[in-house]
């Protein structure tokens, strides 16, 4: 069951990361779409999603971990089947809380980075 778990957590930081990625590529294509300044909105995306990368595994631990393994729990014991729903609820909540937080971070620093080109809408763009 050790091997499951430890496969499990792997599984949604990779999963979750890649999502995350996923995301802030998005934000980056649809807000520099809209900037008269894209390289600038990028490069805060960019900012915004490495700079919560430590805190946004931490806070995937703590609360996908113990939301998904608890509902996976919940879940595979009202159906009948015991415990074997923890490691796919650890992955699962692990991934969502981790790729929202990435995503989040992004879409917060492309919004400054808008801002910050809208503000530089007159200057020459670098």
């Amino acid at each position: 069951m050790e091997y499951a778990i430890l496969f499990a957590i792997l599984a949604g930081l990779a999963g979750g990361a890649f999502v995350g990625y996923l995301g802030a590529r998005t934000v980056s294509r649809v807000l520099s779409r809209r900037s008269p300044h894209p390289r600038v909105v990028a490069g805060f995306v960019t900012v915004g999603f490495i700079a919560v990368i430590p805190e946004a595994f931490f806070l995937s631990f703590v609360v996908g971990g113990n939301l998904g393994g608890g509902s996976g729990a919940f879940i595979s014991e009202s159906v009948g089947l015991g415990s074997i729903g923890v490691p796919l609820g650890l992955a699962v909540g692990i991934a969502a809380v981790l790729a929202g937080g990435l995503t989040a971070s992004a879409a917060v620093g492309g919004l400054i980075g808008h801002a910050v080109s809208i503000a530089f809408r007159g200057k020459h763009a670098a």
